[in-house]
């Protein structure tokens, strides 16, 4: 909760526009404390050059940086930690409906055989930037193109839910969250309520979509 307390501030210091997604929503709202694992942000793309200034104050507290990009264009930073919480940052563009960004999706095929191998599938991305962090120690750069056993996909929410944010508290500290974020957990969750061992973003999600931005968004990519 210190770390997260921590990148929530120095956000707010540099007035950067951001809010709680994916399962830091879901353990703010359900739990009142971020689950256990990444910090998941949410920024809008035309943002993302302030994060990229606050590079250098999050390396000094032992972070290194995978830069995801597409075609060319970032589309999120994944800070790495052998002792702290990674962070990843998502960078959203809107479209006519939708939001939308690049998400990393493994293959049907692999999906089964990373359920039939372990039963650590759900972190199975982590452990991959893990091996790139471990072996490599410095910021690298992975584009986001269909290589071996991952596919680009891609995060598609409704603009309803990222129209208007509000400021919630937990234990007395402010977080930034989706207006709407009974309505978009349950997109994401169903019924996000009750916990789920075994529930997995790769393929569970109901803000995710398996196929590149092009087939979805409406306006320009670039």
């Amino acid at each position: 909760m210190e770390r997260f307390k921590w990148i929530i501030s120095l956000l707010e210091e540099n007035n950067i526009q951001y809010w709680a997604d994916d399962g830091t929503l879901l353990g703010l709202i359900r739990d009142g404390q971020p689950l256990d694992g990444d910090i998941d942000l949410a920024v809008w793309y035309e943002n993302k050059n302030q994060i990229q200034k606050l590079n250098g104050q999050i390396i000094e507290q032992g972070y290194s940086r995978l830069a995801k990009s597409y075609r060319g264009h970032p589309f999120g930073y994944f800070y790495i930690s052998d002792s702290e919480p990674n962070i990843d940052f998502h960078f959203y563009k809107m479209d006519k409906s939708h939001a939308w960004c690049i998400t990393f999706m493994p293959d049907k095929k692999t999906r089964q055989k990373l359920k039939s191998i372990t039963n650590i599938h759900k972190g199975f991305s982590t452990f991959f930037y893990f091996l790139y962090h471990k072996h490599i120690k410095k910021q690298i750069n992975v584009p986001t193109r269909p290589v071996n056993f991952f596919k680009i996909g891609t995060r598609w929410v409704p603009k309803k839910y990222y129209q208007s944010f509000i400021e919630k508290k937990f234990n007395g500290f402010s977080v930034t969250v989706p207006e709407k974020y009974d309505e978009y957990l349950t997109l994401k969750y169903g019924d996000w309520q009750t916990r789920v061992d075994d529930w997995s973003y790769f393929h569970d999600d109901g803000a995710r979509k398996p196929v590149l931005p092009e087939e979805l968004v409406q306006n320009e990519i670039f």
